[in-house]
């Protein structure tokens, strides 16, 4: 899944519109969507926000709704 600030963009299936945003660190209001893919590590050059536990946990609702679990 990836991290917009793009929030007029059209609603899709399991967006989700990040909560406590700056408490995570994000620099404006900010959403996920699920679109999936795979990086290696070594490709990923700073981490700047990171989701709070309240923000997981409803993400992880999403997920397993637009996974159909």
């Amino acid at each position: 899944m990836f991290v917009t600030s793009n929030l007029e963009a059209e609603p899709k299936l399991g967006d989700y519109a990040i909560k406590e945003w700056k408490k995570a660190g994000f620099p404006k209001p900010s959403m996920t969507r699920m679109k999936f893919a795979t990086i290696d590590k070594n490709l990923i050059i700073m981490k700047f926000a990171k989701l709070t536990g309240t923000d997981i946990s409803s993400i992880k609702t999403e997920l397993k709704e637009f996974l159909g679990f």
